[in-house]
């Protein structure tokens, strides 16, 4: 009991931070590996803020990185690289279009084309649910009883929004497979446990 209360409190804390915390962080150089380690894409900013720069994937053999299998002309401070070293999973950048939700969300890409991409106002149809500081906005729920993150076999990713709505993702063509409204029973961490609602959504 005492694990639950510490993990509740944790998530909250976590949110409420997310939400307080006003200063962007400054773009960094950086490298993500595929899960099985044998593709890699180094991505590397044009300035310290915003999503100008490029990236190049790499196969982990190419130690000296001679040989590029593609790269993108774009800058983003979070990707996933697929086992494939081909698929790629974009998210979206600091929210601060608080009026419009036009920033970006969610992109998936095949070798650095775009197949599918969303922006925050394709996701979340109620706008009053985001939480808002003085520069950006929050429109992912933290608290609720799915959890946003991939699949154990990266075929797909779930997302959650701040008006409870559940998308799963196909991470091959980007499609939605999947959406559902959590009701305010099942929406929360308190609510229901989280086995339980995951079970509904498969």
């Amino acid at each position: 009991m005492r694990k639950v209360v510490f993990f509740i409190v944790f998530v909250l804390i976590t949110c409420s931070m997310t939400v307080l915390a006003d200063k962007e962080r400054v773009n960094d150089r950086y490298t993500v590996t595929s899960p099985n380690g044998k593709f890699l894409i180094e991505l590397i900013p044009a300035n310290n803020f915003g999503e100008a720069g490029k990236g190049f994937a790499f196969a982990k053999e190419d130690s000296h990185r001679l040989d590029t299998l593609w790269k993108i002309d774009w800058f983003a401070k979070k990707v996933f690289l697929a086992d494939d070293g081909a698929h790629l999973i974009r998210f979206g950048p600091w929210a601060s279009d608080k009026n419009r939700l036009t920033d970006k969300a969610i992109g998936f890409y095949k070798k650095g084309k775009v197949l599918k991409q969303y922006l925050v106002k394709d996701l979340v149809k109620d706008a009053k649910s985001i939480s808002a500081s003085v520069s950006h906005y929050t429109w992912e729920s933290c608290d609720s009883a799915i959890v946003s993150g991939l699949s154990k076999d990266f075929k797909s990713y779930t997302l959650v929004t701040t008006d409870r709505i559940v998308y799963i993702f196909n991470t091959s063509t980007g499609k939605i497979t999947k959406k559902k409204i959590l009701s305010a029973g099942d929406g929360r961490i308190m609510g229901r446990k989280k086995t339980a609602v995951a079970k509904e959504l498969q």
